[in-house]
């Protein structure tokens, strides 16, 4: 009998640090215009947790950001962004020159803050068309 063994999903990989699922990762991945390959779901994991513990920092520069690694705390990758490309210190980015877990967290933390943004205004705009109705 030819059995294989049944691959782990990406769920059951990273246990607790990922409450995404697969869907929702290869969604993810092809909102960012990546591919929706294994080890691109797991940068998105990786990615996820590394933002689900506020990890991202912004600086006061628009383009840069500070990442902390999440297993050595005297270790900070920096994430620049430079148009719609994104620049990462990581050893996985310089070896690959694609997306690492930390571009990935800072694409999603600006997504997060746009979104919240745009939140802002359209309350601002219903609370000053109340105002005006009166």
């Amino acid at each position: 009998m030819n059995v294989r063994p049944q691959q782990p999903s990406l769920m059951t990989s990273f246990g607790h640090k990922n409450w995404m699922t697969e869907g929702e990762m290869k969604a993810t991945a092809a909102a960012m215009g990546m591919p929706t390959d294994r080890s691109t779901l797991r940068r998105v994991a990786r990615a996820n947790a590394i933002l689900f513990n506020g990890l991202v920092k912004a600086t006061a520069l628009d383009y840069l950001y500070k990442v902390e690694s999440q297993f050595q705390q005297d270790k900070t990758y920096l994430v620049i962004q430079q148009e719609k490309r994104f620049e990462c210190t990581c050893p996985d980015f310089t070896k690959r020159q694609l997306p690492c877990k930390h571009a990935i967290a800072v694409m999603a933390y600006n997504s997060l803050i746009d979104l919240a943004y745009r939140e802002e205004v359209v309350e601002a705009m219903t609370l000053m068309d109340s105002i005006t109705a009166f």
